[in-house]
């Protein structure tokens, strides 16, 4: 497509061998993968489902009901498509939280849940106060390796001039 050619153009500036790219899942996909690797680079990152190579076994469809939304909630699917000679070892995942999440990943050596803290206003108390909590290590990666780019996006459509000027 136009955009991963783009994508691939940007890739081909790179100054170092086998940089992590971490990507939205605009232009996420098995397809871009494989190109990147040829590369040398490698991807990581959030992705649609439809037609962008992740495997039908992982693909998690979102629940309508509460009740089944709270059923499915941690769910995790995971599959390793190895020995691709395009690209080894691509990572698929999934996981459900309030909608599913799936991620593609190049970067990956690993699939595991990790625990974290963090402070949270406890209103009896009066105070913050640390609570742990289990996040699995993609999403992780992910959420660090964007920095701030998914943060300016949310602020971006919230504080959209053409928005309030219509």
């Amino acid at each position: 497509s136009a955009t991963g050619e783009r994508v691939l153009f940007l890739m081909r500036q790179l100054t170092h061998e086998w940089t992590h790219v971490y990507m939205d899942n605009l232009f996420n996909s098995v397809a871009l993968a494989r190109s990147a690797y040829q590369e040398k680079a490698l991807v990581h990152g959030v992705t649609r489902t439809n037609g962008r190579g992740i495997p039908v076994d992982v693909v998690q469809k979102e629940e309508k009901s509460k009740a089944k939304q709270e059923q499915a909630r941690g769910t995790v699917k995971v599959a390793v498509m190895k020995n691709d000679p395009l690209c080894p070892d691509v990572v698929a995942c999934s996981i459900y939280d309030t909608k599913p999440v799936h991620l593609l990943s190049t970067v990956a050596e690993t699939v595991e849940w990790i625990s974290k803290k963090r402070d949270v206003w406890d209103g009896t108390a009066g105070e913050m106060r640390p609570i742990l909590f289990l996040r699995l290590n993609m999403i992780d990666c992910y959420n660090f390796g964007m920095g701030d780019v998914d943060i300016a996006d949310q602020l971006r459509l919230v504080y959209c001039p053409e928005h309030w000027m219509r």
